[in-house]
Parts: C-alpha cells; sequence; structure tokens
C-alpha cells in the first residue's frame, strides 16, 4: 500500500494483520517519508503499539497520555527511536529543510488506519 499527501508519503513494506488464526506476527512495518516543513497530523491507533526509528532527518514529536490527556513534546534525530503506546494521540513535524525519512514498527492486536500527511503548520500540538 503507497499513500500520499501534501506532506509527505508512506508505504507499507510488511503487512501481518488478522484475526488470532491467520496472522503469525500482528505486525506492520512502514516507510515514511515527512517533507520539509510537512506534518502528520494527530492520529491514534487503538490496539497498536508504534516504535518509530529515524533514519533521517529531525522529527518534532506530540504525544498525549491517553489516560491523563497530558501532551508531551520531543525532538528526535537519525538514529533515534520514538515510541507511542496504543491508543495514545501522536502526531510528528519536519521543521527542517531536508526530508526525513522513518522506519515505523507497529504492533498488537487491532487495525491501523494509514496516517494522515499533510503541509506545514506552525503548532501541531495546539
Amino acid at each position: 500500500m503507497y499513500i500520499a499527501g501534501p506532506g509527505g508519503r508512506q508505504q507499507v513494506l510488511y503487512e501481518d494483520v488478522g484475526s488470532e488464526l491467520q496472522a503469525i506476527t500482528n505486525m506492520v512495518w512502514v516507510e515514511i517519508h515527512i517533507y520539509p516543513c510537512g506534518i502528520e497530523l494527530p492520529q491514534t491507533h487503538p490496539g497498536f503499539t508504534e516504535l518509530s526509528y529515524i533514519l533521517q532527518g529531525t522529527v518534532v514529536g506530540a504525544l498525549a497520555n491517553p489516560v491523563t490527556g497530558i501532551i508531551r513534546h520531543g525532538t528526535f534525530t537519525a538514529g533515534n527511536i520514538a515510541p507511542v503506546p496504543d491508543s495514545a494521540f501522536h502526531s510528528a513535524e519536519n521543521p527542517s529543510c531536508t526530508e526525513e525519512i522513518i522506519l515505523q514498527q507497529a504492533q498488537s492486536g487491532g487495525v491501523s488506519a494509514p496516517n494522515v500527511l499533510q503541509g506545514p503548520a506552525e503548532n501541531i500540538a495546539a
């Protein structure tokens, strides 16, 4: 599956999600490219935890605790891993002039909706 928007593109590299009798790993691997000044809109994936490995660029992320609603911000650079707990509301922004590339792994029981990639925004946490 390949998805593109004004802020970036993503491609599913591997997907093994389904019923317990069909799926072996319940895992999805996605390559995400966020264009310069692009954002990934806030989203959640109930039933999935995510690990995002930053291959290139700088990612500014926002993460809302699903229980308390408290929002945390973080900056991740190439070589960093950004974890996202199950059902946490999260978003990402590329503040730089170079494309960022992320290898993302999501795993568990539900089906994850595709990320929605959009164009520039001044503040993704507002």
